[in-house]
């Protein structure tokens, strides 16, 4: 990685401006240039007035400094946030190997709970039995409930391990969970944490019989959603709030349901998210009794 004033100049430079006008009214030019040949420090107040002036955002300056490359852990919540669905489990093995190699030479508390819950996802996809992800998840939590706050990779985690959790510890987690999007509601990616959050309460309560509970909040994760431009998780959302249509609705109005869910398997299908279109296919199944279908075969509730 360059040194602070090293990348400074490379950033002057980029920006074909002297030493004058870049550090006019915050660095004397004698000190610029000591700065600038690394044998003076800059103090965090002066980086950030300089930054400000020339509009660049301080994890921008790292960026540069570091060759225009992803710190090690920007790395790994990269690859976690484009995994998007735990139904893909070469991919999650993939990502275990790379976790792996990450904690061969030093030990690190959040990589060795992220693997261990693409692990218990691993798991579930083949036994299909949460209590496997229960166990894992229920060791975080009472890690994560002693702290007075949770980091933003601690957050991270919970946000996406929701749905595992039972009702007796429901209570407590969520609020204590939306307490910390709040304390981290200006921070990167905390929008799509937010719907995550949403959707993944949403899926514990459908699931405990309290699906009427669902409607708000998923309502508030398509709005967002929409926002984020974010296709899977718009398709994902609606999919559940017209599975409530259903439950709610008369019979004749059911019909128009079909319809519309079909267009969202469809969609999923264009979008190459097989396994999920699958899913939701058979939860439509189980849910209404009527068979959908993906790209012209039918897929029954037992399995493709």
């Amino acid at each position: 990685m360059k040194k602070t004033g090293t990348t400074l100049r490379e950033i002057r430079e980029n920006a074909m401006l002297s030493a004058t006008k870049f550090y006019r009214g915050i660095l004397s030019l004698q000190y610029a240039y000591r700065v600038e040949a690394n044998t003076q420090l800059l103090s965090k107040e002066k980086m950030n007035e300089l930054l400000d002036r020339h509009n660049m955002l301080i994890d921008e300056f790292y960026f540069v400094q570091r060759d225009y490359k992803l710190t090690e852990l920007e790395e790994i919540l990269y690859e976690f946030f484009q995994m998007k669905s735990t139904l893909d489990v070469k991919k999650m093995q993939s990502f275990v190997q790379t976790i792996d190699d990450k904690l061969a030479d030093r030990e690190n508390q959040f990589y060795e709970n992220l693997k261990q819950i693409m692990l218990a996802y691993i798991d579930f996809n083949k036994t299909q039995n949460i209590e496997s992800i229960r166990s894992v998840i229920q060791v975080i939590w009472i890690q994560l409930a002693k702290k007075n706050q949770w980091s933003y990779c601690e957050l991270v985690l919970m946000c996406n391990v929701v749905f595992v959790f039972e009702l007796d510890d429901l209570e407590s987690m969520i609020k204590r969970l939306f307490k910390e999007l709040n304390r981290y509601q200006q921070f990167k990616n905390i929008d799509e944490l937010q719907v995550k959050a949403w959707f993944n309460y949403c899926t514990i309560l459908r699931i405990n019989g309290r699906m009427k509970e669902t409607k708000t909040l998923l309502r508030n994760a398509l709005e967002r959603s929409i926002i984020l431009n974010n296709g899977f998780l718009i398709y994902e959302c609606k999919f559940r709030l017209y599975e409530l249509d259903w439950v709610e609705n008369e019979i004749e109005h059911r019909e128009v349901l079909h319809d519309q869910v079909q267009r969202i398997i469809d969609a999923l299908h264009l979008m190459e998210r097989e396994a999920e279109a699958i899913d939701l296919v058979q939860d439509w199944k189980k849910r209404t009794g009527t068979q959908l279908k993906i790209t012209g075969k039918s897929y029954v509730a037992a399995g493709v």
